[in-house]
């Protein structure tokens, strides 16, 4: 990489089928970084290159993608999309397994009214819309972008969840 001493950093995310690499870049990249760049993705599929050329706002896919990174919640017939850089845990399988042993202690019922005041991505939250359709389920997060993903969602999953309430705290 010509840029090699302006990269302070590389993160990794992981979904079920996407690899996602955000790349911390302090000045532009060269026509011919970008290119090697490009080749890489192209010999690892589901490799995704996502520059970051100063704050956490100014993270973008390096090209359009098709397939977008999300993880499963199979037990719950949820998928939840998320970009590299937001919160998820680091173990998708111990995340299924703490979802599913919440849910299970939670016991909760039908006729019962939840609220998730920091939802996040709604790790919980969905998962519990799919135990009783009828809830008014309440979502409280002050970070709007996690709204947006919330709402996207609940279009994706439209039977799960009776109605949002998003406050910001």
């Amino acid at each position: 990489m010509d840029a090699k001493e302006t990269i302070p950093q590389i993160e990794l995310a992981c979904g079920d089928d996407v690899t996602a690499m955000v790349l911390r870049h302090m000045e532009p990249l060269s026509p011919g970084d970008l290119a090697r760049l490009r080749a890489f993705a192209a010999a690892n599929p589901g490799l995704q290159w996502w520059l970051q050329p100063g704050g956490l706002e100014t993270v973008k896919l390096l090209d359009d993608e098709v397939q977008e990174l999300n993880y499963a919640l199979p037990e719950y017939d949820v998928v939840m999309p998320f970009k590299p850089t937001d919160f998820t845990q680091v173990n998708p399988h111990i995340n299924q397994v703490l979802v599913s042993r919440a849910l299970r202690l939670l016991d909760v019922q039908p006729h019962e009214r939840v609220i998730d005041w920091f939802c996040g991505l709604g790790n919980f939250t969905l998962p519990l819309a799919t135990r009783a359709r009828c809830w008014a389920l309440k979502a409280a997060k002050c970070w709007s972008p996690a709204h947006a993903k919330i709402l996207k969602e609940t279009r994706l999953h439209p039977p799960h969840v009776g109605r949002w309430q998003l406050l910001n705290l």
